[in-house]
């Protein structure tokens, strides 16, 4: 099914297909219909740049750029187009043509152009620009260090992109570096790592977690506090591996819609599992706890992730409100409508993980009936976001279908949980 040209036919139920179905054809229309937004953004700034004469040094660069990419068939720059550190990248190149402080932020951002962009098959030697001691490039995968004490702040080297691998080479490099090695999650093309820098954004922790205001996302943080070195990759794959046996929906679109895993701290002051940021599309941050916490974690990550791409396909959520706010039971603060919306879907599939996972053989006890608390917990949360939404958003018809198929998710869940484990009605109800 051609899901664009099924939504103008009959969006609803290409919702529902998109809810209950986590074919990968699906997800690879989804990242390409999206990775569309992409290419037009960069198109745009692209010919904004080429009438600056502040960054004539880089115009010939822009124009090859923009030249490979027009002629790049779909499913080979998608590869560029769906990477966290490209959109990341992208999203701040354009917010500062429109800076006040534009010269400096532009300045250091022209400096990555052909890192992030780089997607040609003939090797060409560029200028790049090493961020706080590292080489980086649109690639998760593709990470290099500057050797010892060494203090540069460009280098050149050959980039080729490999068409059968959707990989970047990066080779001859004209400066010290040694290639990390960053660990694969087993069975996944997930990365798991913190050691980028662009990565290693630093956070305010005066503040709590806020769409805006609350990163810092041109200050990488060398804590190691906040990005430990020394992490049990054990956290992150069990989790990971026990989703793909016991739920292989949600397996199927972790797969499909994570890239890299960033392991981290929780700052100081806040309680924090996990964290997705809209502009890192591809990206989860989530901090190391308990096995069933980092299930419902990597989940509820995914899902943010999922449902953005989703809402570029088909718009569900309409406010008539932004400034109004409610508080909510898995919040400190109060959250606005789009933040609750957002998360009685996250919590549906996170609830949906978490009871799978619980019929695991290798789990004692103690441990499944965690889980089936835990899950119960999560079908409240949602059914209290829900009642807010239902009384205060604008619910179009596809906003209802929405609602109604999370009113049946959880309805379904707390049925199997009770037929298991009846006196949990009684103890979380």
């Amino acid at each position: 099914m051609n899901l664009v040209n099924e939504v103008a036919k009959n969006p609803a139920q290409v919702l529902l297909d998109l809810l209950n179905n986590t074919s990968p054809d699906y997800a690879v229309q989804l990242k390409q219909h999206s990775c569309s937004f992409q290419a037009q953004l960069l198109t745009h700034v692209g010919h904004i740049l080429l009438m600056k004469e502040e960054v004539r040094a880089w115009h010939e660069d822009i124009n090859q750029s923009l030249n490979t990419l027009s002629r790049s068939p779909s499913d080979i720059s998608q590869s560029l187009y769906s990477s966290p550190l490209f959109r990341s990248w992208l999203n701040q190149l354009a917010t500062s043509l429109v800076s006040d402080n534009q010269n400096n932020a532009l300045q250091d951002l022209m400096g990555l152009w052909n890192s992030m962009t780089y997607l040609s098959e003939d090797t060409a030697e560029k200028n790049i620009k090493l961020v706080d001691g590292y080489l980086v490039t649109w690639d998760v995968q593709k990470v290099f260090k500057l050797d010892g004490d060494t203090k540069l702040e460009t280098c050149k080297c050959s980039l080729r992109y490999d068409r059968e691998n959707t990989t970047l080479h990066v080779s001859e490099v004209d400066a010290p570096v040694h290639k990390l090695n960053q660990y694969q999650i087993t069975h996944s093309k997930i990365t798991l790592s913190n050691a980028n820098p662009l990565l290693r954004m630093k956070f305010n922790e005066n503040m709590v977690p806020e769409r805006t205001g609350t990163t810092y996302f041109a200050q990488p943080d060398n804590s190691v506090i906040n990005f430990p070195t020394n992490y049990n990759t054990n956290a992150y794959e069990i989790p990971y591996l026990l989703i793909k046996q016991h739920c292989p929906s949600i397996a199927n679109d972790i797969d499909q819609y994570i890239s890299i895993i960033i392991p981290r701290g929780e700052p100081k002051g806040w309680t924090i599992h996990g964290y997705t940021i809209s502009s890192y599309q591809g990206a989860c941050w989530i901090t190391d706890h308990s096995i069933l916490k980092n299930i419902e974690t990597l989940a509820h990550e995914m899902g943010h992730i999922k449902l953005r791409y989703l809402e570029e396909l088909i718009p569900i959520f309409e406010s008539n409100n932004n400034d109004i706010r409610f508080p909510v039971p898995w919040r400190s603060d109060e959250r606005p409508l789009i933040g609750i919306f957002e998360g009685v879907y996250v919590h549906t599939i996170a609830a949906t993980a978490l009871y799978f996972v619980s019929q695991s053989p290798s789990l004692d006890t103690a441990t499944i009936q965690k889980s089936h608390i835990r899950t119960l917990e999560l079908i409240s949360d949602v059914r209290y976001g829900l009642d807010i939404l239902l009384k205060h958003s604008k619910v179009t018809s596809i906003g209802a279908i929405f609602y109604q198929w999370i009113e049946q998710q959880c309805s379904e869940l707390e049925h199997e949980v009770h037929k298991h484990s009846p006196s949990y009605k009684y103890r979380c109800g």
